[in-house]
Protein backbone atom coordinates (compact mmCIF):
# COMPACT_ATOMS: atom_id res chain seq x y z
CA UNK A 1 0.00 0.00 0.00
CA UNK A 2 2.73 2.31 0.80
CA UNK A 3 4.31 1.68 -2.72
CA UNK A 4 1.35 2.17 -4.71
CA UNK A 5 0.72 5.88 -2.42
CA UNK A 6 -2.51 4.60 -0.56
CA UNK A 7 -3.69 5.39 2.80
CA UNK A 8 -2.63 2.18 5.63
CA UNK A 9 -6.06 1.85 7.51
CA UNK A 10 -6.03 2.69 11.36
CA UNK A 11 -5.42 -1.24 13.18
CA UNK A 12 -8.52 -3.03 14.16
CA UNK A 13 -9.69 -2.77 17.79
CA UNK A 14 -8.98 -6.26 19.44
CA UNK A 15 -12.70 -5.84 20.90
CA UNK A 16 -14.12 -5.44 17.19
CA UNK A 17 -12.44 -8.59 16.08
CA UNK A 18 -14.93 -11.19 15.27
CA UNK A 19 -13.31 -14.05 15.43
CA UNK A 20 -15.90 -17.00 14.31
CA UNK A 21 -15.67 -15.49 10.94
CA UNK A 22 -11.84 -15.71 10.17
CA UNK A 23 -10.09 -17.54 7.19
CA UNK A 24 -8.98 -20.36 9.65
CA UNK A 25 -12.41 -20.64 11.90
CA UNK A 26 -13.53 -23.72 11.19
CA UNK A 27 -10.39 -25.44 11.13
CA UNK A 28 -9.64 -25.02 14.82
CA UNK A 29 -8.84 -22.62 17.60
CA UNK A 30 -8.45 -18.94 17.17
CA UNK A 31 -5.56 -16.88 18.56
CA UNK A 32 -5.29 -12.97 17.97
CA UNK A 33 -1.73 -11.61 18.15
CA UNK A 34 -0.81 -8.02 18.27
CA UNK A 35 1.73 -6.94 15.44
CA UNK A 36 4.02 -4.12 15.47
CA UNK A 37 5.70 -3.13 11.93
CA UNK A 38 8.26 -0.68 11.58
CA UNK A 39 8.02 -0.26 7.54
CA UNK A 40 11.17 2.23 7.62
CA UNK A 41 12.88 0.02 9.24
CA UNK A 42 12.05 -3.28 6.81
CA UNK A 43 12.66 -1.00 3.74
CA UNK A 44 16.26 0.18 5.49
CA UNK A 45 17.06 -3.59 6.04
CA UNK A 46 15.59 -4.54 2.38
CA UNK A 47 17.69 -1.89 0.62
CA UNK A 48 20.07 -3.56 -1.68
CA UNK A 49 21.60 -0.42 -3.95
CA UNK A 50 24.75 0.29 -4.24
CA UNK A 51 26.32 3.20 -2.04
CA UNK A 52 29.81 4.41 -3.64
CA UNK A 53 32.08 5.71 -0.65
CA UNK A 54 35.39 7.24 -1.41
CA UNK A 55 37.74 5.82 1.87
CA UNK A 56 41.43 5.77 3.03
CA UNK A 57 42.75 2.14 3.74
CA UNK A 58 46.22 1.14 4.63
CA UNK A 59 48.01 -0.04 2.00
CA UNK A 60 47.96 -3.94 3.43
CA UNK A 61 44.20 -3.68 3.48
CA UNK A 62 43.95 -2.53 -0.28
CA UNK A 63 46.88 -5.18 -1.23
CA UNK A 64 44.54 -8.15 0.17
CA UNK A 65 41.34 -6.87 -1.20
CA UNK A 66 43.23 -7.21 -4.95
CA UNK A 67 44.14 -10.30 -4.17
CA UNK A 68 41.16 -11.54 -3.01
CA UNK A 69 39.43 -9.81 -5.99
CA UNK A 70 41.79 -12.08 -8.46
CA UNK A 71 40.96 -14.98 -7.14
CA UNK A 72 36.61 -14.82 -7.73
Amino acid sequence: MEDDKEDIPDPSRITELDISSGTFAEEGETIVSFVDVDSAEYRRKIDTRTVRRNVALPSWLNYEAGYFAHCI
